[in-house]
């Protein structure tokens, strides 16, 4: 089953480290059934942590060691 990995890092924009990851919002990861369950998870997760594009380090979906997808700072789906 796929997973969407969302990684954050500190925005430099608001004043934040970008090389220390306690400013950003926690990452995660969940198992989804697609790219679009992904897009709207990652979606739903931006904007009630409030995380802003220079938070963003990484939003993929892997299914192993394969990136399927990766998920825009606006959760536009980027196909590989």
């Amino acid at each position: 089953m796929p997973t969407l990995i969302v990684e954050t890092v500190g925005n430099p924009d608001r004043g934040q480290n970008p090389n220390a990851t306690h400013w950003a919002a926690p990452g995660f990861s969940v198992e989804v059934r697609d790219a679009k369950q992904a897009s709207e998870l990652f979606s739903r997760w931006r904007d009630t942590h409030d995380v802003g594009g220079g938070n963003l380090a990484r939003a993929d979906v892997m299914e192993g060691e394969t990136r399927l997808a990766r998920i825009s700072y606006n959760g536009r789906i980027w196909e590989g």
